[in-house]
Parts: C-alpha cells; structure tokens; sequence
C-alpha cells in the first residue's frame, strides 16, 4: 500500500473518530437536558401542590439556576468548571457568591421538611451537572476508571496501615504490662 492510501485511511479513520465523538457529546447534552427537565418538573410539581410558594428564594433560584444550566448545557465542560475555579479564585464574582449565599440563606431559612426536599432537588441537580461533566468529556471519562482504582488502591492501603499501626501499639501496650508485672513480682 502506498503512502497516499495510507494517508487517506487515517484521515478517514480520524473524521470517523471526530463524529463519533461529537454525536457522543450531542448525545449527552441532550440527555443532560432531559434529566434536568425532569428534576426541574418534579420541583414545579412540588410547589403546584402547595408545598412551597412560587415566589419563596429558595424555589425561585434553585428553579432559576435549573434553566440557566438547561440554556447553557452545551457549554458545562469540565475545562470550563476548573477555569471558573482559578479565576474566581484570584478574581471572586461577587454577583455570583452574593446569588449563592442568597440562595443557602433561603434554604437554610425553609421549614424542615421544605429544607430536606429542597436540598434533595438541589443535590441531585448538582450531581446531573458533575455527571455531565465526565460523560460529555471522552478524556474525563478514560480517566475516571484510573482514578476510582487510584482511590480504592488507597483506600485499601490506608486501612492496612491503620490496623498495622493499631497491632503495633497493642503489642506496645502489652510488653509494658508485662514489664510492670514482672517490676511488680520481683518488689
């Protein structure tokens, strides 16, 4: 085979990978969008049957943060996430914190059992939008079963070291027993 019949095999082969992985990212903010419709619903649902007021912060912002993230799903990348966190680490949004606290105070402010909904709603939609994250990014997601290993491998180790640890100073603890009862048969 030639060098051009080679060339042309990998440049197809290429194209093939890049629409793959476009339909692949189509296919999760899409997704993406429904999952949040449906908490989004379930949280409309919530306040129809007078469970909460419509115009209650708490209701207002989480519903109001749902659609922003529904609009703007396609651009929730996690690039895009770790940028957000340098920048406002050296540049705080203060509009963006002072939204974020409003919308804790009104939560925290709730009745019980409005408080516990609310924040099972706001969970979940926090976890559909971390989830987007790693499913829309093919990289992300290669990398995600090296680090759950990387962690349980840790894990693992962590604990072996603690009962090692905790053998040794048993072990510790029972020769100084002895040493004092041996001190204390010879006095």
């Amino acid at each position: 085979m030639t060098s051009p019949g080679i060339f042309l095999k990998l440049t197809i082969f290429v194209a093939i990978i890049g629409i793959l992985v476009k339909l692949w990212r189509d296919l999760f903010v899409d997704s993406f969008r429904q999952n949040v419709f449906a908490i989004r619903d379930e949280l409309f649902d919530y306040a129809s049957n007078g469970n909460i007021a419509f115009n209650n912060p708490a209701y207002y912002d989480l519903r109001l943060a749902m659609n922003s993230v529904i609009l703007y799903a396609e651009k929730i990348t996690f690039a895009r996430w770790l940028l957000a966190l340098v920048v406002n680490k050296y540049s705080p949004d203060q509009v963006a914190i002072n939204n974020w606290r409003r919308m804790m105070n009104s939560i925290a402010n709730l009745a019980p059992e409005q408080r516990e909904y609310i924040t099972s709603v706001h969970m979940r939609f926090q976890a559909q939008i971390g989830q987007h994250m790693v499913f829309k990014s093919p990289l992300l997601l290669l990398a995600l079963p090296v680090y759950v290993i990387e962690s349980a491998v840790r894990s693992a180790l962590n604990r072996a070291q603690e009962k090692f640890i905790s053998k040794i100073k048993i072990d510790v603890i029972e020769i100084e027993a002895i040493k004092y009862r041996k001190l204390a048969e010879a006095a």
